[in-house]
């Protein structure tokens, strides 16, 4: 199992309680010491969803970000230098801008985030997740981004894809649109409700990646999204669109 450090700098509105929308622009990570750029790559593809999930910015494209770089004709190398960085940001129309790097730290995968404002060149850190092994992403993504949005948002916790703190009782169409039918009473580790797709979303789709090992995902109750976020992410490395992990996600 490789051993990776994956720095983060994601770009995120620091407003008053995330009361407008932002845009984030998540820049290409450096894989350094012979880590894999394929593993870096999934695992901010996993963060970026994430982040989305909550619903208070909006994340750009790797497409529109590799356009921008052609444009400015900005090298990687050229991601260590703010003021170039927060230029590149602007021509995205972002207000945040996110730079990855991935590097080993003896046996631990260790994840960190910083956020570069591309107006006011501010720097914003997080606090770590420390990872033995790549797959306890799946679980420890959730609580890493609630650490950040904290910080930005002066201690509120901005939960995925919640608007409020309203509650449900089994048979209630939930917070996604489905039949609620299981109710674990608390909010923890990204969820408390489990629903039931209703018959109008029914469609068929291929599964893809045909023969290959999608590695991370769990069977715990729990876990469904986070295996559906990492087989998308999966997906989409290895150039397979609109696969059914993919449009179930939408």
């Amino acid at each position: 199992m490789k051993r990776t450090i994956v720095s983060v700098v994601f770009m995120l509105f620091a407003g008053l309680g995330y009361a407008q929308q932002a845009v984030v622009a998540v820049a290409p990570f450096e894989a350094i010491s012979g880590n894999s750029v394929s593993d870096a790559n999934t695992i901010a593809e996993i963060f970026g969803m994430e982040l989305q999930a909550r619903r208070v910015v909006r994340v750009t494209t790797r497409a529109n970000f590799e356009a921008v770089m052609k444009e400015h004709k900005f090298q990687i190398s050229d991601l260590s230098d703010d003021k170039k960085t927060a230029e590149l940001g602007k021509g995205m129309n972002a207000n945040w801008i996110v730079r990855g790097q991935v590097q080993k730290l003896g046996t631990m995968i260790v994840v960190t985030a910083s956020l570069l404002d591309v107006n006011t060149l501010e720097i914003m850190g997080g606090a770590p997740m420390y990872l033995n092994s790549i797959e306890e992403v799946a679980v420890k993504m959730d609580g890493f981004i609630n650490q950040i949005t904290q910080r930005i948002s002066g201690g509120a916790v901005i939960r995925p894809g919640t608007t409020s703190n309203k509650t449900y009782k089994i048979g209630d169409r939930g917070p996604a649109g489905g039949w609620i039918f299981y109710d674990k009473g608390v909010f923890s580790n990204g969820w408390r409700y489990l629903e039931s797709a209703p018959a109008e979303t029914e469609f068929q789709a291929d599964w893809g990646a045909a023969g290959k090992d999608v590695s991370g995902t769990g069977t715990a109750v729990g876990t469904g999204k986070r295996n559906t976020q990492i087989i998308v992410a999966f997906c989409r490395n290895i150039g397979e669109l609109d696969r059914a992990a993919e449009l179930c996600d939408a």
